[in-house]
């Protein structure tokens, strides 16, 4: 599923807060988006 464009908030204990388009907030464990490249910096 894609989220489209995202600002991350902040990385905290393993866990990375990102800021989409439409003011939806999600939390993702960062061992995940590593493993499963969830998140790409553009």
């Amino acid at each position: 599923k894609k989220y489209g464009k995202g600002k991350v908030r902040g990385i905290l204990e393993g866990k990375i807060d990102v800021l989409f388009e439409g003011s939806v907030e999600k939390v993702f464990a960062a061992q995940v988006c590593i493993d499963k490249k969830i998140l790409t910096v553009i």
